[in-house]
């Protein structure tokens, strides 16, 4: 069970790095737009707050996951028969690898709403949207024909 879960969490950071390596990108183009349109921020505190989330989302899924399995549980990665097992395909990874992101950008707006002052539900579902359009996309982009 422990190897099915490790092996989960680092496919899913493998998967950030290489196949769904415009997540962070689109992910963020498309939270500066919703946050522009849906929550009415200003030009400048949503696109420093979609960067903020994005790449935020990301340093903090590969600290924790190289941290805590690879660093100091010193797991090794051993890529299984079937490296999507745990997700079952690629747009499954897609799509499990923006929950996650998702989950760290809610727990990372929490914190910031007890700081700055905004909409805390509509950026939440700026966040989510934004992550869900950007798995579709990431999956179009990469397998689509």
């Amino acid at each position: 069970m422990i190897t099915y879960i490790t092996n989960f969490f680092l496919t899913e950071m493998i998967w950030s790095i290489t196949g769904g390596s415009y997540h962070i990108l689109i992910s963020c183009l498309l939270m500066f737009v919703l946050l522009k349109l849906w929550d009415h921020l200003g030009w400048i505190r949503a696109f420093l707050l979609s960067i903020f989330l994005s790449f935020g989302a990301f340093i903090i899924y590969f600290g924790l996951v190289w941290l805590i399995l690879v660093w100091g549980l010193g797991i090794e990665y051993s890529l299984p028969a079937d490296a999507y097992q745990g997700s079952f395909d690629h747009l499954n990874t897609s799509l499990l690898l923006a929950a996650i992101y998702s989950l760290v950008q809610m727990i990372m707006l929490f914190l910031l709403h007890k700081c700055v002052r905004f909409n805390f539900w509509r950026t939440i579902l700026c966040a989510l949207s934004a992550n869900l359009l950007t798995a579709f996309l990431v999956y179009k982009i990469t397998f689509g024909s």
